[in-house]
């Protein structure tokens, strides 16, 4: 009775005018001290995935693939292995051309595709199509004169899994070289009779105009993305004309590789505004799936809708990466590239290293170091012309032949020569010279190797000291040394001892391990034990340090003349040399990290804080426009690298989150996994957790392996960073010309193994 009486007074209290007599009521909410608002989220967009939206795999009932776009690259990977023709003009769209065979490929992570839907033309009558699937005849069609839509039905349908895709073009039944179809685009159908409209991104106004990905249900996205370390997200708004379900999905590495629903939501006409919570993810490579389907159904395409400016974010402040002040700049430049000098030599970048290198230890604590530097190409004459011209090895060819640099290409040596800099070039190594188009640009030119003459540091170095002696030294100059000491033969000196434990009684004791002994190793004919090959290493060891010896004499030339105040002094090498890391010697046949990492120090207090340390993969194909801009002279076009401030200042690197590797096949490299790709096979390394590139990842590494294949397709394509976000792209690559070898070339090329 009591409890009856109780809720009827609290009921009467609540009554609108009611004026039941109660004790007096504490104050309003009102009228006690708020707490103090939380502080707003801060937060930088680290990926746009608008801006992104030609990285992503585009799926309209299945994958859709529009072969005129070079953002398309990423199921062609390299056109030239897989045998594609392309448009060979920048901003070219139309379509691609298969010539006797062209291959694709793409991973379906979903399976069920029942079909393989082209529209194509034949410039002949007769024509067929026959598509293969992982090796197995899919079957054949006819290819009409006119564009048509053709499709080939597959026996059953896909399961997940690799799927690699080859079209074989056949006259009258037969194979027949040289017989070609154009293809428009490649449809895998899951679902649906054509594919819709293609656009990717609009602005679409549901309360107010955002830049979005056309939603368009069914339609998803899939990008591949390293996400950021700390507490990433996932933000975006989504609006539809009419109710639209939108789904986020993640597929993260693993043992199967898990797809998670992360979001489930429907919009309508009105933005709503949502995030996701990437944390979990945080450092990992993940598939981030995008998807739209109508609200009653899988899909319908007249509904408008839009994923309103998604991105990834992180924590912070946008780092920003402010042009270097003209007023900073350096007057002078030294350049002093080691050949076949490895990274993990060198104390600043391998606590571990063995071999004292006291002046490269100075340079370094005096500048900036880049431990994630990477040279551009296994061997000397691709990767100096990409350092020279900042474009990449695969501008001149396939990487594994000689060339020379064609002539309307600007070099660094040109351009300061053109700016008012005396240049000169002290050099050990056969290529920087005429014959291969690197001697332009040098006012002074020795090199010692084409003249016959010991090539060694204490000779370069002498030589450079010389010179900054007779200069005039009212101008700025540039001067590039090139020294050998690392590089084959491997010469005993006065401290290879010091790095050969015990007593070595071997078959190499004072000799040089040149070329020859070198192909007598591959071949068999000798036979080297483990202390052979410690001996060996204890021969390249004492290369460097040599070389150390020399190089620090410079420096304190340089110092005594009052030039390293005022010069900018650069520190790297043209690529490393393997040492039986991965059971072989020399280098040019692999790309591991004891042929690909260089020691790359910038020295110059007023632009490169001394001291600091860059850990972000970077690549010296982006040396040349930074070095110009430290200098204050204005760069050529044509460049494809870009400033490495950027990298510098810790800013986003969405436009290029990967660095392009080459000269014995390709390959690429990102902040965590490395992939290197032939027509033969793929390797992928997880270089986090297995440094040394000892375990290949297989199907561990699905997610990785695709986000390195649409990295990889995207640089070859579009070479130029500030471009490869744009869809027109690059020329793959220019008309090298030819190098005119005479006999005594051809020697010097024979001794250090170029040529046979």
């Amino acid at each position: 009775m009591r409890r009856r009486a109780a809720g009827l007074l609290l009921a009467l209290a609540l009554v609108p005018g009611c004026r039941c007599k109660q004790e007096e009521a504490p104050p309003p909410p009102a009228a006690r001290s708020k707490a103090p608002p939380k502080p707003a989220r801060v937060e930088y967009v680290a990926r746009d995935l608008v801006k992104e939206a030609g990285r992503a795999e585009l799926e309209i009932g299945g994958p859709l693939i529009k072969l005129g776009r070079p953002d398309q690259r990423k199921y062609l990977i390299d056109p030239w292995v897989t045998r594609w023709r392309l448009p060979e003009k920048p901003g070219a769209q139309g379509h691609a051309l298969a010539r006797d065979r062209a291959g694709f490929f793409l991973r379906d992570w979903r399976g069920g595709i029942e079909a393989a839907v082209f529209r194509l033309r034949a410039r002949e009558a007769g024509v067929s199509v026959e598509l293969l699937r992982n090796s197995k005849s899919m079957g054949s069609v006819a290819a009409p004169q006119e564009w048509s839509v053709v499709e080939v039905f597959f026996p059953r349908p896909t399961t997940r899994g690799r799927q690699n895709f080859v079209l074989r073009v056949k006259v009258d039944g037969k194979k027949r070289q040289g017989a070609e179809v154009q293809v428009d685009w490649i449809w895998l159908r899951r679902a649906g009779e054509h594919p819709p409209v293609w656009g990717k991104v609009d602005t679409l106004s549901f309360g107010e105009p955002r830049r979005a990905l056309v939603a368009t249900p069914p339609r998803g996205y899939a990008y591949y993305l390293e996400l950021p370390e700390r507490a990433p997200a996932l933000t975006f708004a989504h609006g539809a004309a009419r109710a639209t379900r939108f789904t986020v999905h993640v597929t993260a590495d693993g043992a199967p590789a898990r797809r998670e629903k992360l979001f489930d939501g429907t919009a309508g006409p009105r933005w709503s505004d949502v995030r996701v919570d990437l944390s979990r993810f945080a450092g990992r490579m993940v598939r981030l799936e995008l998807s739209t389907a109508a609200a009653g159904g899988e899909g319908d395409a007249r509904i408008e809708a839009g994923w309103a400016e998604p991105a990834i974010t992180a924590p912070g402040e946008a780092p920003t990466a402010a042009p270097f002040p003209r007023e900073k700049a350096a007057r002078n430049l030294i350049y002093v590239l080691v050949d076949a000098a490895r990274q993990d030599m060198y104390r600043p970048f391998n606590p571990g290293a063995t071999v004292a290198t006291p002046a490269v230890d100075r340079l370094a604590a005096g500048g900036t170091i880049f431990t994630g530097a990477h040279v551009n190409a296994s061997w000397t004459l691709p990767s100096v012309a990409s350092i020279m011209s900042s474009r990449y090895p695969q501008a001149y060819g396939r990487g594994d032949a000689l060339f020379q640099v064609p002539e309307r290409v600007p070099l660094l040596a040109q351009r300061l020569q053109a700016a008012g800099f005396s240049t000169a070039a002290f050099v050990g190594n056969t290529f920087v010279s005429r014959p291969f188009g690197l001697a332009r640009g040098f006012g002074t030119l020795r090199n010692f190797a084409r003249e016959g003459k010991a090539d060694h540091a204490e000779v370069i170095f002498l030589a450079a000291r010389k010179w900054l002696a007779q200069r005039d030294p009212s101008r700025r100059f540039f001067l590039y040394l090139h020294t050998m000491d690392p590089h084959d033969p491997y010469r005993p000196n006065d401290l290879t001892d010091r790095h050969f434990q015990g007593k070595y009684r071997g078959p190499l004791r004072g000799r040089n391990f040149d070329h020859a002994q070198l192909e007598r190793v591959r071949d068999g004919a000798l036979k080297l034990g483990q202390d052979d090959r410690r001996y060996v290493r204890a021969l390249y060891d004492g290369e460097i340090a040599f070389h150390d010896r020399y190089l620090e004499a410079f420096l304190d030339d340089l110092k005594g003349r009052g030039l390293l105040e005022d010069t900018l002094v650069v520190y790297s090498n043209d690529h490393g040399e393997e040492m039986w890391d991965h059971g072989g010697l020399d280098h040019g046949a692999t790309l591991y990290d004891e042929i690909m990492r260089s020691p790359l120090v910038l020295h110059y207090a007023p632009l490169f804080r001394p001291g600091a340390v860059v850990r972000r993969p970077v690549e010296l194909v982006d040396l040349m426009p930074t070095l110009l801009e430290a200098l204050a002279v204005r760069p050529p076009a044509g460049m494809q690298g870009v400033s490495l401030r950027g990298a510098m200042a810790g800013a986003p690197d969405a436009g290029w989150p990967y660095v392009l590797l080459g000269g014995s096949g390709v390959g690429v490299r990102t902040r965590r996994y490395k992939l290197t790709w032939s027509r033969k096979e793929s390797k992928l390394f997880d270089l986090r957790e297995d440094p040394r590139e000892q375990v290949e990842l297989g199907e561990r590494g699905a997610v990785a392996r695709r986000a390195c294949e649409v990295y990889l397709g995207e640089g070859l394509m579009a070479p130029a960073k500030r471009r490869r976000l744009e869809a027109d792209g690059d020329i793959h690559r220019q008309s090298s010309d030819e190098v005119e070898i005479d006999e005594k070339l051809r020697q010097q090329l024979e001794s250090l193994g170029y040529i046979q």
